[in-house]
């Protein structure tokens, strides 16, 4: 049970409890630990690697392609780096292995080194991924902005309550 309770103490810690009122422009919110874009009163969840992201601002054919830069280099970043790390703990079991039994390991250990740099240089590209998702929906929100709004925005600020605050 206290497992439990942790896990739904983490889930709460990671969402965020404002949702931007309905309009055209789009926002990100945290939403159960992982990121989400609403529009139009609508949550789009991202998912893990932004796939999501090229619905959201669909209808901008520039903001699409940010989207799309954006969940590629997630992808690819991730996949190049997580088999780079593999590859090299494989390699350095590889060359334990050849150092019991006696042999040379410089070519495993060679191996193990290059496949760690594979792994930074795909974390790199997935950390390179963040600043094309800004941009697709900064490029979303200028395009609707500028567009001529199809209906009116229901928007009524409130009013004041009566004077002592009831």
């Amino acid at each position: 049970m206290p497992r439990l309770l942790w896990v739904a103490l983490l889930a709460a810690a990671c969402s965020s409890s404002y949702t931007p009122r309905s309009q055209r422009r789009l926002s990100v919110v945290m939403s159960g630990g992982t990121l989400a874009a609403v529009r139009d009163g609508r949550q789009i969840d991202l998912g893990l690697f932004g796939g999501g992201l090229e619905d959201a601002v669909r209808g901008v054919p520039q903001a699409e392609e940010e989207a799309r830069t954006f969940h590629n280099r997630m992808v690819s970043g991730f996949l190049v780096g997580m088999g780079g790390m593999v590859c090299s703990m494989v390699a350095v079991g590889a060359a334990a292995e050849s150092d019991i039994n006696g042999d040379d390991t410089s070519a495993e250990l060679g191996i193990s080194l290059g496949c760690l740099v594979a792994a930074f240089v795909g974390f790199g590209v997935m950390a390179s991924g963040p600043p094309h998702m800004y941009d697709a929906v900064n490029i979303y929100n200028d395009a609707v902005e500028l567009a001529p709004s199809p209906a009116p925005i229901p928007y009524a600020p409130r009013t004041p309550g009566p004077p002592g605050g009831f």
